[in-house]
This record gives C-alpha cells, structure tokens and sequence, in this order.
C-alpha cells in the first residue's frame, strides 16, 4: 500500500448511473451552492457510487456532485469541476498471461503524456479491482512553462484482460497539503475500491485440453 495513504473515507451509500454521454452529477448535488473556501478543494465528503454499464465500472467517488463525463470512446472519463482533476479509467482484452507490468506499459503507448521521466513519488500495490493483480504508482510530471501536475496511475491484470485507472491534477495554485488530500481520496477512496463488473468471467483460467 502507498504510504501517502491515510484512513478510508466512509462507504457511499447511493448510487448513480454514468455512461452515454450522462453527467456524473446527482439532483441533489447540482444545485447546491459552493463556498468560496472549497471551489479549489476536492473535499473527503458527498460520496457516492457512480455505475457505467458501457465501461463495465462501478466506482465511489467523492464531491459526486461536481463530476462531469467527458465523451470518449474509449475511456470512462470523468472531470471534477472545481478543480478541473481528470479520472479515467478502462479495461481491454489481452493476452492469456498478461502481467500488470505489460498492461501500465500499453497505457503508456496508448497515452505518452503520462510516461514519466523519473522516478515515482509512492509506489504501491492495490486490492481492486477484484481478480486483478493490481499495482499504483505516484509521479510529479513536468509541463515546462505550464508548470507541473501530479498523476496516479493504477494499473492491472488478469486472465486475458488489462485495467487502467489514471487521475490528474495541477499543482499550479495548490499547496502541497491539498495535492496530499486529493491523492490520498482518490487512491484509497476510489482506486482501492473500484468494481470491474463482470470480471468473474475474464479471470476464468483457460480449460485444460481432454486427454
């Protein structure tokens, strides 16, 4: 486990469909005004489960009102307003021995703006999704005279199947206490308790050839 991460926030206990174009955001959450004092926040409260029957996701999240889907094909992605912080979040088929190595490694192809250039702040291992061997790594990446932005990547496998879970955020204006809150929420509030729905059958060993 990564040792920026401190205590579980509480359970979710609804839950909201996403997926198709459908904004992450609930009723209650929509209309309610925001401080001053949090608009820069991603704060550890309104948590809620987000299902996305396209992706094959079901995830906790924080703030769950102020999350919007952005279209992508390929990628669950969802944007938190205030603090303009990315999630994204996908699994694809593979091959039969595919190790979560291989499978950071596709994403990395996939996605060169998240390839570091050094070496991880916190590196760790995860225990979801279930069925996965699931490994989480921290780095700083710097934008030249966009300045800087931190990213957690989790990335797994199993049977035939890759996951990757990736989430972004600027360190321009904010403290260093504030990029810890973030990182440690989505670490262990989310990356630690995400669902791949269905993944009971990508882990189905291979049967074995008759005699």
């Amino acid at each position: 486990m990564l040792s920026l991460v401190g205590c579980a926030p509480s359970l979710p206990q609804t839950e909201v469909p996403v997926g198709d174009g459908a904004s992450a955001r609930s009723n209650a959450g929509s209309h309610r005004s925001v401080p001053p004092s949090a608009r820069h926040e991603l704060p550890d409260r309104d948590w809620q489960n987000l299902a996305s029957q396209r992706f094959g996701f079901r995830l906790p999240l924080p703030d769950a009102g102020r999350w919007d889907e952005v279209a992508d094909e390929r990628w669950l992605t969802l944007v938190h307003r205030p603090t303009q912080a990315t999630l994204r979040l996908r699994t694809w088929r593979a091959s039969p021995r595919v190790t979560k190595e291989e499978c950071r490694e596709q994403v990395y192809l996939w996605r060169s703006e998240l390839r570091p250039s050094s070496e991880p702040v916190a590196e760790g291992r995860l225990s979801a999704p279930e069925g996965f061997d699931v490994g989480v790594r921290v780095d700083l990446i710097a934008e030249g005279s966009q300045g800087r932005r931190a990213l957690a990547l989790a990335f797994g496998a199993t049977v035939r199947r890759c996951y990757a879970a990736s989430f972004e955020t600027s360190l321009a204006d904010v403290d260093e206490a504030e990029i810890g809150a973030r990182l440690r929420l989505i670490t262990e509030g989310v990356f630690d308790r995400v669902e791949v729905l269905g993944v009971e059958a990508f882990a189905q060993p291979e049967p074995e050839p008759p005699p």
